[in-house]
C-alpha cells in the first residue's frame, strides 16, 4: 500500500489528489513501522526502500517533466510524520525497551541457519497456505505455512529470458531476486556463530527467512509477468512442460521426505485433502501458464483464486470476531467464569494461553513480550532461573512434584520457555482456573469443572483452613 501511495503520489498532478496519496502514505508507513516486530521490518524493510525509490522514478518516466516540489515537501512531511511517531513509541514504552534490553533476549539468541530441508518444505508450505482458512494448521504454525504462491521453476526461467531487460525496466526487480538469494542462502547453510552475530541474521528464524523470501519473490514475479506481457515473448509449450515437471517432481519430494506435511492432506476424511492436494497442484500449473505464456486472464485468474482460497474463512472484513468469540471453548471458558467467577488462568500450552487472553480474560501465561519480574520473583526468590524468564518467550506450563519448580528454556526454540509450577507455585501467583490442553491433570488440589473436546478446565480450590 505504501508503494503505491507513493507512486501515485508523484503521478497526480492535482494537489487535492497529492494530499490524498501523501494521507495513504501516512497512514501505511506508520502502520507498518508501529507494529514493531524487527525481523520482518528489517528483512522487508531492505527490500521496500529501493522499490519506494523505483516508484519515483517510474512516476516521473510516466508523465511530462516538471517541477515535483509539492510532491517532495508532502513526502518529507510524511517522513517528518514517521520520525515523530517513533520518537512518541519509545517515549512512551521506554520502560518496555529498557527491560527488553536488559533481558537475555535477544542477546542470547543466535540462529546459524539451517539445511536443504526449508527449501523442500517450501514446495509443499506454498500449497498448504491455500488451505489453512478451511482447516486448522494443527501441527504447523500459521506463521511458518504463510509461503507466498510462487511458481518458482518459471519465475527463474522468465528471469534468465529477461535478464537485462528486466534490470532496465526495473532496477530494483534486481535488488529483489537478490536480497531473496541471500535469505535463501542463509537458509541452506549452517554458519559460524561470529559470522551469524556479524549480521543481523543471527536473530531471523529459517521459517521467517523462507516466508519474507517467497513474498519478495511473489513481487518479482509481477514485475515479470508484466514486463512479459508487454514483450509478448511466449515460451513454447516444452518449456512450460518442463517447469510443469519440476515443479510437481518438487512437490512430490517435499512430501516424501516430510510426513508431517503429507498428513496434513492424508488425514482428512472424505478424501478431502486429497481434493485440496489436487486444487493447489491445479493452481500452481495454472499461474505457471499463465506466466510463461504472457497470458493475463490466465495468471490473474489463478492469483485471484489463490487469494479467495487463502483468505476466505479467516479475512477479518468477512469474519469479523468470529474466529474468536464462536468456538466451543470461549463458550466453555465464559460459562466457567459465570458460574464459579473471575480469577487469573493459567494455561498448559502458551497457544492457548493466547486465546483466553483473545476472550479478555487474565491469564498468566502465553507470549510475554517482556518478563514480569515482580510475578516471577513469587515463584523464583532467588531469581536462579532469571535467564530462562528474563526474556520475550512463549510461556507454557505443565505441573510438578512438590518443591521440584523451575523454568527451561527448550531446546532448539528459545523464543519458548516452559515452567514447572507444583501446587504451592500456583497459589502463589493467583491463579484460581487451570485450562489443561491434550492431558488430564490428576491432582487432589484441584477440581474438575469440564472440558471441551480435548481441553480440560480445573478450578484451584481453596486453601484449606489452618488448624486452631
Amino acid at each position: 500500500a505504501s508503494l503505491v501511495f507513493l507512486h501515485k503520489l508523484f503521478l497526480w498532478r492535482r494537489k487535492s489528489a497529492q494530499v490524498a496519496a501523501a494521507t495513504g502514505l501516512a497512514v501505511s508507513l506508520c502502520s507498518f513501522s508501529f507494529s514493531f516486530y524487527p525481523p520482518f521490518q528489517f528483512l522487508y524493510g531492505v527490500a521496500l526502500l529501493p522499490l519506494g525509490a523505483e516508484m519515483v522514478w517510474l512516476a516521473n518516466r510516466a508523465v511530462a517533466r516538471g517541477p515535483r516540489r509539492g510532491a517532495w515537501l508532502l513526502l518529507i512531511a510524511v517522513l517528518v510524520l514517521l520520525a515523530a511517531e517513533w520518537a512518541y513509541f519509545l517515549s512512551v514504552h521506554q520502560e518496555t525497551m529498557t527491560r527488553l534490553f536488559a533481558s537475555a533476549y535477544p542477546g542470547d539468541r543466535c540462529c546459524r541457519g539451517g539445511g536443504l530441508m526449508p527449501y523442500f518444505d517450501m514446495q509443499a508450505w506454498k500449497i498448504v497456505s491455500l488451505f489453512t482458512s478451511f482447516r486448522e494448521v494443527g501441527f504447523f504454525n500459521a506463521c511458518v505455512v504463510s509461503v507466498f504462491f510462487v511458481p518458482l521453476a518459471a519465475l527463474v526461467l522468465a528471469c534468465v529470458r529477461m535478464g537485462r531487460t528486466l534490470l532496465r525496466e526495473s532496477p530494483a526487480a534486481g535488488w529483489l531476486g537478490v536480497w531473496a538469494v541471500v535469505m535463501m542462502f542463509w537458509m541452506a547453510f549452517r554458519w559460524p556463530e561470529a559470522l551469524a552475530r556479524a549480521t543481523f541474521f543471527s536473530q531471523i528464524k529459517i521459517e521467517r527467512a523462507v516466508v519474507v523470501s517467497s513474498f519478495l519473490l511473489l513481487q518479482l514475479v509481477f514485475k515479470v509477468a508484466n514486463l512479459a506481457l508487454r514483450e509478448r515473448r511466449p515460451f513454447g509449450f516444452v518449456a512450460v512442460a518442463g517447469c510443469l515437471a519440476v515443479s510437481l517432481g518438487g512437490l512430490v519430494l517435499s512430501l516424501s521426505i516430510n510426513p508431517a506435511l503429507l498428513a496434513y492432506f492424508t488425514d482428512v476424511p472424505s478424501r478431502q485433502g486429497y481434493a485440496m492436494l489436487a486444487l493447489g497442484v491445479l493452481l500452481l500449473g495454472v499461474v505457471t501458464i499463465g506466466l510463461l505464456r504472457c497470458n493475463r486472464i490466465v495468471i490473474l485468474s489463478g492469483y485471484a483464486a489463490a487469494a479467495l482460497l487463502s483468505g476466505a474463512f479467516v479475512n477479518p472484513i468477512s469474519q469479523g470476531a468470529a474466529p474468536l468469540m464462536h468456538k466451543q471453548l470461549g463458550e466453555a471458558i465464559h460459562a466457567v467464569v459465570r458460574e464459579h467467577g473471575e480469577g487469573l488462568w493459567l494455561c498448559h500450552s502458551a497457544t492457548v494461553a493466547q486465546y483466553v487472553l483473545a476472550q479478555g480474560l487474565p491469564c498468566v501465561n502465553g507470549v510475554q513480550q517482556t518478563a514480569d519480574a515482580e510475578l516471577w520473583r513469587r515463584v523464583d526468590p532467588d531469581e536462579v532461573y532469571k535467564h530462562a524468564w528474563n526474556r520475550y518467550a512463549h510461556v507454557s506450563a505443565v505441573i510438578a512434584r512438590p518443591g521440584d519448580v523451575s523454568a527451561v528454556v527448550r531446546p532448539k526454540a528459545a523464543d519458548c520457555i516452559t515452567w514447572r509450577l507444583d501446587e504451592a507455585a500456583v497459589r502463589a501467583l493467583g491463579v484460581r482456573y487451570l485450562l489443561w490442553s491434550g492431558k488430564k491433570i490428576r491432582e487432589p488440589w484441584v477440581e474438575y469443572l469440564g472440558r471441551s473436546r480435548l481441553h480440560f478446565i480445573y478450578k484451584v480450590s481453596d486453601p484449606e483452613p489452618p488448624e486452631p
